[in-house]
């Protein structure tokens, strides 16, 4: 995670403008075993982060901004 965390650091302070796209990791319903389940948590928390990273965080849903502030 941390250097996951590390480098994305090391590619946003390098780049006039970084867009880190995803997808929704809770959004299928579930019914994962144990060890999906954690990795699941694990890319949630990862989301997280790059958010608090990040000068702006847009939420997308249906091709529409749904939340955040506009990218700069």
């Amino acid at each position: 995670r941390e250097r996951i965390l590390e480098g994305l650091a090391a590619l946003r302070d390098r780049a006039a403008l970084l867009a880190v796209v995803s997808c929704d990791v809770f959004g299928d319903g579930g019914g994962y075993d144990t060890e999906t389940e954690r990795y699941i948590r694990w890319l949630g928390e990862l989301h997280r982060e790059l958010a608090r990273m990040g000068a702006a965080a847009v939420e997308i849903v249906c091709g529409l901004a749904a939340g955040g502030s506009a990218f700069p």
